[in-house]
């Protein structure tokens, strides 16, 4: 019987071990989960921002890139039941 405790407390004192060392590094990886998707948000911000000052829009429009974008959305949902929007 003795025997048998030792090895039930060794695996529980393993255990906790385990957990003890899985904690900060879930903390951790939140963190910078967190601290990634706040540089995320910024960047795409910056981003549409300075699209928005050069003009990419129109861009797009007159390099056909908007209508050839549209055109593969709407191949692609030829086969459902969504109806494809304007082009």
């Amino acid at each position: 019987m003795t025997e048998a405790s030792i090895n039930f407390g060794t695996g529980l004192s393993n255990a906790w071990s385990n957990v003890a060392t899985f904690v900060p590094k879930f903390i951790v990886f939140l963190i910078i989960l967190i601290v990634g998707y706040f540089i995320a948000k910024a960047l795409a911000r910056i981003l549409s921002r300075i699209l928005t000052r050069i003009g990419f829009d129109q861009l797009a429009e007159r390099g056909g890139i908007k209508t050839a974008r549209v055109s593969v959305l709407n191949r692609g949902l030829a086969g459902s039941r969504i109806a494809p929007g304007p082009a």
